[in-house]
This record gives C-alpha cells, structure tokens and sequence, in this order.
C-alpha cells in the first residue's frame, strides 16, 4: 500500500519548487536584459540602465546638453571615474559642440577622442561592465550604439616589497591587487613581444579579468591550450582571489600539496615564463599563480639566483634537510623513544628517563599536546594586530613551555623537539610547503607510535609514493629525480653556475629548449707577448 504523504510536507514541496521556479526565471529575465540591444530611445535607456543598477547610489546616470541642445545621456561611476577628467574632456567638449540635427556617434566620437581610449557598445550587458570598470558612457538619440570612454581612477595601493617572500639581494617591488599594474611589472622585465597575454573574465556576477601569460615559442602550445581550456570553462558566481582560480584548474585537487604555485614577486613570474610556465594574474590579488611546477619548485627562492651559486647551493640543501628533519623528526624520536631504547646510548638515555620521571602521560600524547598549542598560539599571532603578533607568539610559545615543564605534563626534550620543529619548517621560502609540511607530520607521528620505526618507513614510503603519483599541468610532480633527467639537476638540490646552465628544464622547456650558448665561462684575459 503507498505511503500517503502528508499535506504540509507536500506544500512546501511545492513552494520549494515554486521558489526555484521563480528564482530561474529571475536569472533567465536578468541574462535577458544584459543581452538586450540599445534602441536609441533615450528615456527608455534611462529607465533600462535604472532597473538594471538597481538605482545604485554610486552610478549616475544624468543628461547633458550639447551646443545646439542635442540631448547626451550620460552614465558612470563616481567613484571610479576620474572626474576632473571626465568634467574637463567631456562634459566641456559636450557643452561646446554642436552635433546638428542628426547627431552621429562618429562625430561624437572625433571630439572625445582626444580625452582617451573609446569603444562602441551596442548592448546592456557590455555598458554596464564597462561603467562597473570606471569608463564614462555616452548615448545619442536615435542610435543604437553608445560610447565607452575609459576614465578609470580605481584606488589602489602602491608598489612596495612582496611581505611573503622578502629578500636581501634583489628587487624589491611586489604585486599589488591591480592585474594592469602586475602585469606591466613583468613586462618590465620581458619586454619582449613573444609574451603572449591571454584575457577571460571569470564569475558570473563578479566578472573579474584574468591574465594568461606565456612565452610564444617557449612554452608548450599543448600546455598554453590546456590551460585555456581550464580557465575558460569554469563556471562560478566569482573570483575574489587567485586561489580561486587555482583550485578550479590544479591537478590532483584531493592532494594537500601544490601542484601550482603562488607568488608575489613579479621576478620570480618572469624567471618561470623564461623556463617554459605560464602566469596567471588575476585582478583583485597580489599573488599570481605559476605553473606547471615540480616538488623541487618549492624549494627555490628568487635570491638563489642573484647570489653567487656556491652560498645559494649551500642554503638550498640546507632548506631542503631543514623540511625533512621537520616532518621526520618528532616521528624519530616517538619511534625511538617509544620501542627502540637500545638504539640511544645509555648516558643519554639516563637523562630522557630522567626527564619523564614524573611526567604522566606517554610520549606521543605530550609531543601531540605541545604540538597542537603550539600550532594555536602561531594562528593567534597570525589573527592578532600585527603590533603585538610577535609578542603574542613569543611570550606564549615561551610561557607555555616553562609552565608545562615546571607543571610534570610534559618533558623537557619534548619541549626542544617542538621547538626545533617549529624553526626548521620557517627555512622553507614557499608559504603553502610550510603549511603542507606542518600537517604530514601528523600522520606519520601517530604511525610511528603505532609500529615505531617500521610505522615510520611505511609511513614515510607512503607519502613518496603519493608524490609519486602527482602530475602539475602533465608534469611530474618528483621530476627530474622521477623520472630522471640528468641534465636538470643543475637547478636541483644545488645550483650550478649561469655559465653552465645552457638549457632550459627538459619538463618545462617547449619549442626553444635552449637558454643560451655554450661556453660562455669567464676566463681571464691572455697574456700579452
């Protein structure tokens, strides 16, 4: 017999469905009207361009009269116009121009040009994405086009060091949330018309620029079309931040680790698309995003390059066993600690057993419970006022310690292993591999308190095998280590010279895999006879 559902529950079903039904025909009527064509009646432009910015406050929509009384509608926005302009060059050439009976917007046009770039639009949507962008739109009577002069004055910070990736040696100038201003930061640098400059406009409300930058003859075409491909087919309401962007088209997007890379430094961009990455700047963030990368990506700061190769290869080994000791440390020392005492040596296993004497909890709830007040303490220097951050941090890092210590709840190597911690994962120069190192330790310390040093191997097997199987845009993820090219590891773990880095990397470099020349290094001058 069936089940006989219940009247309320029936009619809100059907106001559910009603309520969808509405809202469709809402977006249906709203795509409508920004595809609609401009029909040269002025007053029904007007009422049009009302509804449609919902009488914002900051959209003026007002009407100038020409020299011989033609009527000009006028619409833009006040507060990203630059208005001594716009008053200047338009509405005074408006004032003192006689359109004549008939007025053409090619006239029109021949008098404002002078004041800037301008663009005939013929539709609603393209007009309103103009003004929300800062240009001044004029209507004529009579004609189904208008015109978009842009007048844009946005407010925006200016230039100044990128705060997540400073450095000693090397530029100093960082993005800033204009995609122009970045993208004329890396043009600076390539000024060269091989770069080719991609644009989309992501977000169906937000309608945000997206730049798409590559080396013509560079870069891969197959990797430039896959990319293009990505981009153009996401479908979201908005893109406020480039991250945005990167979960949308990133490989593997289950993996905690980047497969794209994130930065600041317009000079670490221009360093990619010179290896054979495309850029992605995205309007409204600092951070441009760079692919395809590998695990070794990562591990590279711009000042390795703008140093002599010997510190730089020496820092960057030191970054690497820096990660490494980071993840693998706390895990050691549970394992160890926990199952193989035979492996310390006995004076100093005197000393640890010395230290848990009073201590009441096992080895890996005291590692895991500084570990984790550790971890809130840093996000609470992050989230406070950045005057009193540091203080926060330090003062409760050092404040939690001593009293756990002077308390029995933990031990005092304990202490010194956390902090270690804590300081070997700030060597490593990418932001997101400090984040992804600070959580795979979790894992593999409750595996190795599990089974000891074997959960540690197994562990540990595990997550090479995991970054085994990560591809960046096509790319290994452990290239050139797997699969391996010898002729890369000049720009590995240590950095060769300039001189003898002639190529471009194998897994990145497209149709000119070649840098520069061969036997290109300094010698001294001969002799003279």
């Amino acid at each position: 017999m069936a089940r006989e559902v219940p009247v309320a529950q029936r009619m809100h079903s059907i106001a559910a469905s009603l309520a969808d039904a509405h809202d469709s025909v809402e977006r249906l009527l709203y795509a409508l009207q920004l595809d609609a064509r401009l029909t040269g009646d002025i007053d029904v432009t007007q009422q049009a361009l009302s509804d449609l910015f919902g009488n914002a406050a900051d959209i003026m929509i007002t009407t100038l009269f020409s020299r011989d009384g033609v009527q000009v509608l006028t619409i833009f926005n006040q507060s990203m116009v630059h208005r001594d302009l716009l008053i200047r060059a338009v509405f005074d050439r408006i004032a003192d121009t006689a359109l004549g009976p008939q007025p053409d917007l090619d006239e029109l046009t021949r008098h404002i040009v002078p004041t800037g770039i301008t663009e005939s639009v013929d539709r609603f949507g393209e007009l309103a994405t103009h003004v929300i962008e800062g240009s001044a739109i004029l209507c004529l009577p009579g004609c189904t086009r208008a015109l978009a002069i842009q007048l844009a004055q946005a407010p925006q910070r200016s230039i100044s060091q990128a705060p997540s990736e400073p450095v000693v040696m090397g530029p100093r100038d960082g993005f800033i949330e204009d995609a122009s201003t970045n993208l004329t930061l890396v043009r600076r640098r390539i000024r060269s018309p091989r770069l080719w400059v991609d644009v989309f406009r992501l977000g169906d409300i937000t309608r945000t620029t997206v730049y798409l930058l590559h080396l013509h003859g560079v870069t891969d075409d197959e990797l430039v079309d896959e990319a293009r491909r990505r981009i153009s087919s996401i479908r979201i309401d908005g893109v406020l931040e480039s991250n945005y962007v990167a979960e949308l088209i990133r490989d593997a997007p289950g993996s905690p680790f980047p497969t794209i890379q994130r930065t600041e430094r317009p000079d670490k961009v221009a360093a990619g698309l010179l290896e054979g990455q495309f850029a992605v700047i995205v309007d409204g963030s600092p951070f441009a995003l760079v692919a395809p990368i590998t695990f070794g990506h990562l591990f590279k700061a711009s000042e390795d390059y703008y140093e002599s190769w010997f510190p730089s290869s020496i820092l960057r080994g030191i970054r690497v066993m820096a990660v490494v000791l980071g993840v693998l440390v706390p895990s050691l020392y549970v394992a160890v600690v926990t199952y193989h005492q035979e492996l310390i040596p006995t004076s100093l296993l005197i000393v640890l057993a010395a230290s848990r004497e009073n201590v009441p909890l096992p080895t890996i709830v005291e590692l895991l419970l500084i570990l984790v007040l550790f971890e809130i303490i840093r996000e609470a220097g992050v989230r406070t006022p950045s005057g009193i951050g540091s203080a926060v941090t330090i003062g409760g890092t050092l404040v939690v310690g001593q009293a756990a210590v002077r308390a029995g709840i933990v031990s005092s190597p304990i202490i010194i292993v956390t902090s270690a911690v804590v300081i070997q994962f700030l060597a490593a120069p990418d932001y997101e591999l400090v984040q992804v190192s600070r959580f795979m330790l979790y894992p593999i310390l409750i595996a190795s308190s599990a089974m000891g040093l074997f959960g540690l191997l197994f562990a540990s097997l595990a997550l090479v095998l995991h970054l085994t199987s990560l591809r960046s845009f096509g790319v290994p993820y452990l290239a050139p280590l797997a699969p391996a090219r010898a002729r890369d590891w000049k720009d590995l773990v240590l950095r060769a010279p300039w001189w003898a880095m002639n190529t471009r990397p194998q897994m990145e470099g497209g149709i000119d895999p070649v840098r520069q020349p061969p036997n290109q290094v300094p010698l001294p001058p001969a002799k003279q006879p």
